[in-house]
């Protein structure tokens, strides 16, 4: 009988210079180890977002109010009823976190007023230049990935907006909102053809919706956190002020 311990599973990693061979992580519930660490690690707090966000979507529905907030976490939304995703504090995350599940989570001690924008874009430039940062810690690639969408999506609007003059084909998308502005963004005149592989690269790499199980997360697991930082690092090196009208 062959020896199926999972002691013995391992996840090669290839980084700029060799081949490294590490215990593997991720083989059971990844997310009951997280459920412990919100109140002491940003990176994995925001990591969770998408997962409660799924929870909330099959405990609630996608009407509910909290799986509105949530998905203003994983999309750039300037239009909706309530705080657009620039404006949602983490005292507004750490309501939402205690009701779904019934804790009494204090994520928001003496920073209540900070976004959750902010800090997922902080996380995110810690994690891009740290060297050391763990490979397979799929928090850090989950960070990259919601960092990483917000500016490409931010620069999009912006240079729709530049364009049209007006947002009213913005207003009109209701889901899939990354691949519909990608679209919108290459029908504009001023389409910036270099940038466009790394707009298709985000749209392939930060997938539209990260689902429940662990199974659903392989995608990210198998992608380098060395492409992810490379990513993140060229479009945050754009320019994506926005001014709605």
């Amino acid at each position: 009988m062959l020896n199926s311990s999972r002691k013995h599973c391992v996840m090669a990693i290839k980084n700029e210079e060799e081949i490294l061979i590490k215990d593997g992580q991720y083989l059971k519930n990844v997310f009951s180890s997280w459920k412990d660490q919100f109140e002491k690690n940003d990176t994995i707090l925001i990591a969770s977002i998408p997962f409660i966000r799924n929870i909330v979507e099959y405990i609630d529905s996608e009407k509910s109010s909290h799986y509105v907030l949530l998905t203003k976490l994983l999309h750039m939304i300037y239009y909706s009823d309530g705080k657009t995703t620039k404006e949602i504090t983490l005292e507004d995350l750490e309501k939402v976190i205690n009701d779904v599940w019934k804790t009494n989570k204090n994520i928001s001690i003496s920073r209540a007023d900070k976004t959750v924008y902010d800090l997922i874009i902080e996380t995110a430039n810690e994690i891009s230049t740290n060297s050391e940062v763990d490979e397979i810690n799929l928090e850090n690639k989950i960070v990259l990935s919601m960092a990483i969408r917000f500016i490409a999506e931010e620069f999009m609007i912006r240079q729709i907006i530049d364009d049209c003059g007006t947002d009213d084909e913005i207003k009109k998308i209701g889901s899939n909102q990354t691949a519909k502005l990608l679209s919108l963004y290459k029908k504009c005149h001023g389409t910036n053809k270099d940038i466009l592989p790394t707009l298709e690269e985000v749209s392939l790499m930060t997938a539209e919706n990260i689902h429940l199980n662990s199974f659903m997360y392989e995608p990210l697991i198998d992608i380098s956190i060395l492409q992810l930082k490379k990513l993140y690092c060229v479009l945050s090196s754009q320019p994506v002020s926005v001014s709605v009208p």
